[in-house]
């Protein structure tokens, strides 16, 4: 892959890991943020979340559940 589009690969992932860390970071302390590279397409563009509280988990989990996110 050319130097090029690396660097915009790099560049479009850290601002959707900023955006994505801004968003959810409203329900409370993130602790841990994974977002899995997964070549399945039912699983393509997960995201895992570790709260520092149950509380901020559970308020996540019931504003966004079954709810898709879509930068595009």
């Amino acid at each position: 892959m050319p130097q090029e589009e690396l660097l915009e690969a790099a560049k479009h992932f850290e601002d959707f890991y900023e955006e994505i860390y801004i968003e959810f970071s409203r329900y409370g302390e993130i602790l841990d943020m994974l977002v899995a590279d997964n070549i399945g397409e039912h699983m393509m563009g997960n995201v895992y979340i570790k709260f520092a509280s149950e509380d901020a988990a559970e308020a996540c989990f019931k504003d966004k559940n079954g709810k898709y996110y879509n930068n595009v």
